[in-house]
């Protein structure tokens, strides 16, 4: 599975986790990494807020992924 975790400050200031289904997109593993970063540049203010970061991760499952980029900017 390969998806996209996106991030906001929280109360402190700093870049945190958004939780829910709204902080995660799940993305076609078959596509290139540049099409994925698109995708979720695409999806962030789509049927969820605008976030101000995002990391893309893959794995066998959500609480077993690792990143496979670094955080980027939105």
């Amino acid at each position: 599975m390969t998806y996209v975790q996106y991030f906001d400050y929280n109360l402190a200031g700093k870049l945190d986790w958004v939780l829910g289904d709204r902080g995660v997109v799940i993305l076609d593993g078959r596509n290139r990494l540049s099409r994925m970063k698109a995708d979720a540049q695409q999806f962030n203010g789509y049927r969820r807020p605008k976030y101000k970061a995002f990391q893309i991760y893959k794995g066998r499952s959500f609480s077993d992924s690792a990143p496979i980029t670094e955080m980027e900017m939105l």
